[in-house]
């Protein structure tokens, strides 16, 4: 876990802990406190743990305050973006990202998930219903988006076999007629 973390009391008053590099925050009366790794709802419970003593009703609730998503492809600003809110949806980091190109083909969204050090890689569908319904709906921290390209636009790019081949033909039928005529026009002037 990496990113600011917001710890609520009772009477609803915030502190955000910045996470640092090492996975540590500075927690008052605590000091440094490891969370790297952990799940917010760990994190919760292990400095309710901690904080009994001192604080024997405190209710801890961790948070991500920010977390970096990415989002490449057929989009208008494909970048790394950093969100404010824990729950943004693909559709919110499109338009974030100023929606698909026209190229973008909406039927093939691919999502690259870390879990636990295990790549989770999904194809979602934003034309079918049943998106909002699935577990990838909502983005988590480091999850990046590729907009894969319609078949337009792929079969613009693409030269196939067959292609090669007529291109050969018609480069040697032009190449053959080039010296025709070439010939031509030598036996044609050394006459005159």
């Amino acid at each position: 876990m990496t990113g600011d973390v917001e710890l609520s009391t009772t009477t609803q008053n915030l502190y955000t802990y910045l996470v640092d590099e090492e996975g540590y925050i500075t927690f008052p009366v605590l000091g440094r406190v490891h969370l790297a790794g952990m799940k917010p709802i760990e994190a919760s419970r292990m400095l309710e743990e901690m904080i009994r003593e001192s604080a024997p009703n405190a209710i801890v609730k961790v948070e991500i305050s920010n977390f970096v998503v990415g989002i490449f492809g057929e989009v208008r600003r494909p970048d790394l973006y950093i969100l404010r809110t824990p729950r943004f949806s693909i559709f919110d980091l499109i338009a974030k990202a100023g929606d698909l190109t026209l190229y973008g083909d909406r039927t093939c969204i691919k999502l690259i998930r870390d879990n636990d050090g295990e790549k989770i890689f999904e194809v979602l569908d934003l034309t079918d219903p049943a998106i909002f319904a699935s577990p990838y709906y909502y983005l988590q921290q480091k999850d990046i988006i590729y907009v894969e390209p319609n078949k337009a636009l792929k079969r613009s790019t693409t030269v196939t076999e067959r292609d090669n081949v007529r291109i050969s033909i018609a480069s040697v039928i032009a190449s053959g007629m080039v010296a025709l005529v070439t010939a031509l026009l030598f036996v044609f002037s050394g006459k005159s």
